[in-house]
């Protein structure tokens, strides 16, 4: 589908953004999130890393509760639970962290949106981009 959210700086005071929401294609039941998180490099930045809040408009309503296909990182360790409300990227060993997570699409589901915030460093926030794609899972 194409970029959710262009590389810019995340909102300071770990204060989450409001994205619209991108109309989902009918039929579609995965979604690719691909997260990049660039550190910021003010001075005084003592690393950080971001927590992106991924929902589907389904009924009205945003729902956070997502399920998980698969998760990738760059990251030696990741956690991540089946569902989730809330996923916190790895903090990048260097300067960038890179992350992809496959959603399942609830049935119902019209738009998706990510909103994200800077938690590491709330005062030196950094740089994040997403990006989407969407399809079917394999039956």
């Amino acid at each position: 589908m194409g970029i959710l959210r262009t590389s810019k700086i995340l909102l300071a005071a770990s204060a989450y953004d409001d994205p619209e929401g991108l109309p989902l294609p009918i039929g579609a039941d995965l979604l690719s999130l691909n997260a990049t998180y660039t550190l910021s490099t003010a001075d005084g930045a003592s690393g950080g890393y971001a927590r992106l809040r991924p929902q589907f408009w389904v009924n009205g309503a945003w729902r956070r509760d997502v399920e998980i296909a698969s998760l990738t990182s760059a990251s030696e360790y990741t956690r991540a639970a089946i569902r989730l409300l809330e996923l916190d990227l790895p903090v990048p060993p260097t300067d960038v962290a890179v992350l992809t997570i496959r959603l399942i699409v609830p049935m119902g589901a019209q738009k998706f949106r990510c909103s994200a915030a800077e938690i590491g460093d709330a005062a030196h926030p950094g740089l994040l981009a997403l990006d989407i794609a969407v399809g079917r899972r394999a039956s």
